[in-house]
């Protein structure tokens, strides 16, 4: 789907919270997706066109501290709950154990304190990031600043800077924006409410994409 979407439109992106190493591996992106843009850790990492990965120079100033953080929240972290290291951030997960979201919680905000991390809430988890401005829609903002047009697809609170970043370019220019909520039963309820249109789930969204794939014509 992402090799159609690239051969058609003349921006194609996945912008996550997570690695690009992560993403790279789990989208098994190789040469056919070489026009494809990826970002992590909010748009502090990104591929390049040779397979390399470029961070923001603000990322030197914080691996010593985020690594101190990850092992204390090892050393920490409720039961039932569980960390993820993430390289450039971690989270606190609570999906498997919805009673450990309080401690969990009151942790992460502790070891943000104690680092100078900031604090992001997601579905049943909360992350550690680094305390800098970067965030899904100044990625958007950047990549979309050329184009007449743009479609956001997301499912969680990290994605509503995506969706008001269209919204902010359809209300300073001629641009036509579409923000496209994938739901479950743990979507945001404001994420939902600022869509265009609601998918359901994964199948959902890929049902989307392929028909938009379908209705484009080949870039040029």
């Amino acid at each position: 789907m992402l090799a159609r979407l690239t051969a058609r439109f003349g921006v194609v992106a996945v912008v996550s919270g997570r690695p690009v190493a992560f993403l790279v591996e789990r989208l098994g992106i190789g040469p056919a997706l070489a026009r494809l843009g990826v970002y992590g850790h909010y748009g502090l990492e990104h591929l390049e066109p040779d397979g390399s990965i470029a961070y923001d120079p603000l990322v030197d100033d914080y691996a010593g501290v985020v690594a101190a953080a990850i092992r204390e929240a090892h050393a920490r972290v409720p039961t039932g709950a569980f960390v993820e290291d993430k390289g450039l951030a971690l989270t606190l997960h609570w999906r498997q154990a919805p009673e450990a979201a309080p401690a969990a919680i009151e942790l992460a905000h502790e070891i943000a304190e104690g680092h100078g991390l900031a604090i992001r809430q997601g579905r049943r988890a909360i992350e550690l990031v680094l305390p800098v401005a970067n965030d899904k829609g100044s990625v958007v903002t950047s990549l979309l600043a050329a184009c007449s047009a743009g479609c956001v697809l997301g499912d969680d609170v990290g994605d509503i800077p995506a969706f008001t970043a269209v919204d902010t370019l359809a209300q300073s220019r001629h641009f036509a924006g579409v923000r496209v909520a994938v739901t479950s039963p743990e979507a945001p309820e404001a994420l939902i409410a600022s869509a265009d249109f609601v998918v359901e789930g994964p199948a959902g969204a890929l049902g989307f994409l392929d028909e938009l794939a379908k209705r484009a014509s080949p870039a040029s």
